[in-house]
């Protein structure tokens, strides 16, 4: 059950580093789009494209870290469950 709970720990901190960098990529990418010559509608669609797909990957991460934190608020097993394993652990 540790191991569990350092895992879920360990899950959730990488995710939150994966949102601080999804997040600077996104507020980076507008700059980037501004700062391209207006005529250049190449590089300017490619830039765009690129902000779409860092928005949307923030979306994901941001949903992915919410569905994480829920299910830690959920428990496991009961408290009940949980002296009764831990019983039947120093039994054994």
């Amino acid at each position: 059950m540790e191991a569990h709970t350092q895992r879920h720990s360990d899950n959730q901190q990488q995710l939150e580093n994966l949102i601080k960098q999804a997040q600077y990529e996104a507020a980076r990418a507008p700059r980037q789009y501004d700062a391209v010559d207006p005529g250049n509608r190449l590089v300017a669609g490619e830039l765009e494209r690129r902000w779409n797909e860092k928005l949307i990957l923030l979306r994901d991460l941001e949903v992915q870290f919410e569905m994480l934190s829920t299910d830690r608020n959920t428990p496991a097993l009961s408290a009940d469950d949980r002296t009764r394993l831990m019983m039947l652990g120093s039994d054994l």
